[in-house]
């Protein structure tokens, strides 16, 4: 899937999935104005990584189709659909 946005650095793009479980394993959907502290979504694109004070590039650690648990992220819209850009220091983890 071709995506509209190129991240930079350590810069990853996610597609939020509006889904939650309940703590008794029902799946609720969530709004975009969910205030959670923590989100679910799919990695669509990532940056080249972060580079250090001497020039080196450390790479992300995280690959597009991953899915992940992230705690922060700039909402963006293009062309009707929502994406979020956060750093590599938002993502939580990898879900297996």
């Amino acid at each position: 899937m071709q995506i509209p946005i190129t991240p930079l650095l350590d810069r990853i793009v996610i597609e939020k999935e509006n889904i939650k479980e309940s703590k008794s394993g029902i799946v609720l959907t969530t709004s975009d104005n969910d205030t959670g502290s923590t989100y679910i979504g799919t990695v669509l694109a990532v940056g080249e990584g972060r580079k250090t004070d001497d020039g080196k590039v450390i790479s992300i650690s995280v690959k597009v189709g991953d899915k992940v648990i992230y705690s922060w992220g700039d909402k963006v819209e293009i062309e009707n659909k929502t994406y979020y850009l956060v750093t590599e220091s938002s993502v939580l983890g990898i879900i297996k």
